[in-house]
């Protein structure tokens, strides 16, 4: 399980097409729960995001749509995930890129699609499609679409079609997430 997400070559190739990121995202090595008891400050703009969100300071329709992608690589590093965001514009339906030794599997490679909707829009099926495009072209063992909002009822029957190879989180799912990431526990 020590082969990085840089050393699959697929994967590299796929890099190298992207731009760098210019922001910096901090991970922190420890649950939030430990570092409030060690009176450690948390400092990460993407923790401060769940922070906010967690005491409803901060809504998330109010996130720009690159704070909802930081807030996804956060929960995903939250998790236990090794997690790199792509660039900016043009990633080609890819936002995240998540691997994690998962005990007695491997390492996994998951894509994921963070889409920050204006509230009452959905998530269609050609996002869906698009996504499954770029898993099969990474060789990614899953693809994962989160969304502030919801799944067209297409999109929920193509995802449950293909259950072994996406997922979806609709905003009750991510909500929650958010909710137990605090409490230092996985969805």
């Amino acid at each position: 399980c020590a082969l990085p997400i840089s050393g699959l070559p697929h994967v590299e190739e796929y890099l190298l097409s992207l731009k760098p990121v210019q922001s910096v995202i901090v991970s922190i090595p420890v649950t939030l729960a430990e570092a409030q008891r060690a009176g450690i400050d948390i400092v990460s703009p993407s923790v401060r995001l769940i922070l906010d969100l967690q005491a409803q300071r901060l809504k998330l329709e109010n996130l720009a749509w690159r704070q909802f992608e930081e807030l996804v690589a956060e929960l995903l590093r939250g998790d236990g995930y090794t997690v790199q965001l792509t660039k900016k514009t043009r990633d080609g339906g890819v936002d995240i890129l998540a691997e994690k030794c998962i005990p007695k599997m491997g390492m996994i490679l998951s894509v994921w699609q963070a889409k920050k909707m204006k509230e009452g829009n959905k998530v269609g099926l050609r996002i869906i499609r698009e996504l499954a495009d770029s898993r099969n072209q990474l060789k990614a063992s899953k693809g994962v679409i989160v969304t502030s909002t919801s799944l067209t009822r297409d999109a929920i029957q193509r995802i449950q079609s293909d259950k072994y190879l996406l997922e979806g989180f609709q905003k009750p799912e991510l909500l929650e997430w958010i909710r137990q990431y605090r409490q230092g526990r996985s969805p």
